[in-house]
């Protein structure tokens, strides 16, 4: 996605650069320069990170001129006329008198017009920065700092350390030698095993600026340790170091000698440790299984097809109602089929064929027979002229009074 970024120089004259631009989303236009005699150039907001279509203005801030007076003073550095944006601040210059301190009579942070600031020179004490071995980068390492002042701490660099002052330097009352103390950086440093185990040594260390960290021992079975992603002998930043590993490859060969191939590869390389990937055979009416396990290799491997036959088994209800199961079922050789459940009001059920371990296609029925129950008459003291006191009844059936 692109991005229209339209500049307005607001009655500038534009001196370089284009006015309209197309950024890619996310991108940053590039400024254009304009000029207006008597005014600074600032933007009404930002050309970063341009996610839809911007108009940006320039707005004319009018510059009014700071000058410096040092009052007797030596410029040392800076500007002592300077053109500031209105609302905007001077940057003062360096001055030295002797042992006299330096303040300004008039604030010079927010300009509003032109303006004259005079040096002010007072009775101060002079501080002393020591780098102690560091190399001064910016400031002032001697100063001259008024009673009761604050002294302003030059920069200094010493490779691998953090800088920080033996003195305090605020409030000052007295000559003074401030002297720097140095502490080393430290950074730790973390080995990742890579799926290894860990045999001795540290996994992570606080190592010194420029030190070196020592190795842990990692092992990995199947695996041959071929080095770390990065060295570590110099140390000058966090760092992550990852063990890398050779994984050996060995050959997994699947053998049929019945079925199709329909997908998949015959013989395959597999990595120590991982599972080859079983292709795909056809083979009517037999289902397939394997000789041996392939997952996890860590040998070559061949793996041979068991190719077992498969039957239909058909069950016919015969007049009866099907609550549960399966009327028709796969069944491997020698396996036996479930029997579905059955029911026929007043019917016992039975089947007319077997159908454990399975050897052929089978049509199983129903065998529905009909309940019976005994029906006993008591006379008690009386005498039997005919029929018979002990019946048996079918379900439904009407019995024969003695």
């Amino acid at each position: 996605m692109v991005h229209t970024v339209q500049f307005h120089g607001n009655g500038g004259t534009l001196i370089s650069g284009d006015e309209t631009q197309l950024i890619p989303h996310g991108g940053h236009a590039i400024l254009p320069i304009y000029t207006m005699d008597g005014f600074a150039m600032r933007f009404d907001s930002s050309h970063m990170n341009i996610t839809e279509d911007t108009d940006i203005n320039v707005i004319w801030l009018e510059l009014f001129t700071v000058t410096f007076d040092g009052n007797g003073g030596t410029l040392i550095t800076g500007n002592p006329v300077q053109q500031v944006a209105f609302g905007e601040s001077a940057n003062p210059p360096v001055y030295t008198n002797g042992d006299l301190a330096l303040t300004w009579d008039l604030s010079f942070d927010h300009v509003t017009e032109d303006m004259t600031v005079t040096a002010i020179w007072n009775e101060g004490f002079t501080v002393t920065f020591d780098g102690n071995g560091g190399i001064l980068v910016s400031g002032q390492a001697i100063q001259t700092v008024i009673s009761g002042g604050d002294a302003n701490p030059p920069s200094f660099f010493l490779e691998g350390h953090n800088l920080t002052w033996d003195t305090d330097f605020t409030n000052v009352t007295e000559d003074l030698t401030v002297h720097a103390i140095w502490t080393i950086r430290t950074y730790q440093v973390t080995f990742d095993a890579s799926g290894g185990t860990l045999i001795s040594g540290e996994t992570t260390q606080i190592i010194n600026h420029g030190g070196a960290a020592l190795a842990p021992i990692f092992a990995k079975e199947g695996h041959t340790f071929l080095g770390w992603s990065t060295t570590f002998d110099v140390i000058t930043s966090h760092l992550e170091v990852i063990a890398m590993w050779y994984a050996p490859t060995f050959v997994v060969t699947f053998i049929s000698d019945q079925g199709t191939l329909i997908s998949g590869f015959p013989s395959q390389v597999v990595k120590y440790g991982e599972d080859a990937l079983a292709p795909v055979y056809a083979y009517p009416g037999h289902t397939l299984s394997w000789d041996v396990d392939f997952t996890s290799v860590t040998s070559d491997l061949t793996v041979t097809a068991i190719w077992t036959p498969f039957y239909t088994v058909t069950f016919d209800v015969n007049g009866g109602t099907l609550v549960s199961g399966d009327l028709i079922q796969v069944i491997n050789h020698g396996d036996s089929a479930i029997a579905p459940v059955f029911i026929k009001t007043g019917y016992d059920l039975s089947f007319d064929l077997s159908f454990d371990e399975v050897t052929s296609d089978l049509f199983v029925t129903a065998i529905w027979t009909i309940k019976t129950f005994t029906v006993t008459f008591e006379i008690g003291s009386a005498t039997l002229i005919s029929g018979d006191l002990i019946q048996t009844v079918s379900y439904g059936a009407g019995c024969h009074p003695p």
